[in-house]
């Protein structure tokens, strides 16, 4: 009886700790010559995930943070009973943006507004037709809406940028490397690395490419890119000087 009386209480023990982290609940066991009351518990449910904060999505890796339009850009609040990151312009561009987290909340085409947790900073990466244009972190306060959008507007927007197919034809137009400088001197052009590096392809000699490269890099929208610029040379001493104009 005593050997009985011990295995149903080890038993019972064991249930008692491996139901530690679950819901309480009375039941009864009979043993030879007595009743046991236990108190089992069940799987508790998983509590719901907070507002907007769904599973992790998969989407792009973030590229390398720049810090970029902190001074053509305004950022403002609205008090608001509903948290969201609205981009009001520039109309047309692209927009990636990121949690804190790393997660991935989606690509939107501006103007947009999006639903976002309060209280964290999502990242915003803007970008048209020539280049990125605003890159930072971006605070969503506790009951407020959060505007991003570009200072001045359209016409302010197309202030340093250029028609990019128009400048490649017209610096191609020009018969003399000389002449084709003149006219990339006179576009008052924000480039990528990907459109220096078309322009480069028009000019024969290696000095006037390094003059190209002179006249672009205060202008590169992408410079965590200029390491492509390197590739359209092919000897060391042009690299060399191409290196230390970008280094600047």
């Amino acid at each position: 009886m005593k050997s009985r009386l011990l295995v149903a209480l080890l038993s019972v023990s064991s249930i008692a700790v491996f139901a530690q982290d679950l819901e309480v609940e009375t039941t009864e066991v009979q043993v030879p010559g007595m009743t046991v009351k236990l108190r089992v518990q069940q799987p508790m449910q998983e509590a719901p995930p907070p507002p907007n904060q769904g599973p992790r999505q998969r989407g792009p890796t973030p590229p390398p943070v720049q810090v970029v339009g902190g001074d053509t850009f305004d950022l403002g609040f609205e008090l608001e009973p509903q948290e969201t990151l609205r981009l009001i312009s520039p109309e047309g561009a692209h927009a990636d943006i990121w949690a804190d987290d790393g997660t991935y909340l989606g690509g939107y085409d501006v103007p947009c507004e999006v639903p976002a947790r309060a209280g964290q900073f999502y990242r915003v990466v803007m970008s048209d037709s020539s280049g990125l244009i605003f890159d930072r972190k971006v605070e969503l306060r506790r009951y407020n809406r959060t505007n991003v959008s570009f200072r001045g507007g359209r016409r302010e927007r197309r202030e340093g940028r250029v028609d990019f197919p128009a400048l490649l034809e017209a610096v191609n137009a020009e018969a003399f490397g000389t002449a084709k400088l003149d006219v990339l001197r006179t576009a008052d052009a924000r480039l990528t690395v990907d459109q220096v590096g078309q322009l480069l392809e028009l000019f024969s000699f290696s000095s006037e490419k390094v003059t190209v490269v002179e006249i672009a890099a205060p202008r590169l929208l992408d410079r965590q890119n200029a390491f492509k610029i390197l590739g359209h040379f092919d000897f060391d001493s042009d690299k060399k000087k191409v290196k230390a104009i970008l280094a600047r």
